[in-house]
């Protein structure tokens, strides 16, 4: 998907199977501001 940028920020989904995340970095110097990850669930019944 497309980054997003907002408030000198580029947020971005990385959407690799192994460690999916979404994070934030420094638009100015690429310094990386934050990283979450998904939580991962399976159904049951």
């Amino acid at each position: 998907s497309s980054p997003i940028i907002y408030e000198n920020k580029i947020i971005i989904q990385c959407d690799i199977p192994e460690k999916p995340c979404i994070l934030a970095l420094d638009i100015t110097s690429g310094k990386e501001l934050w990283r979450t990850y998904p939580f991962l669930f399976t159904f049951r019944t």
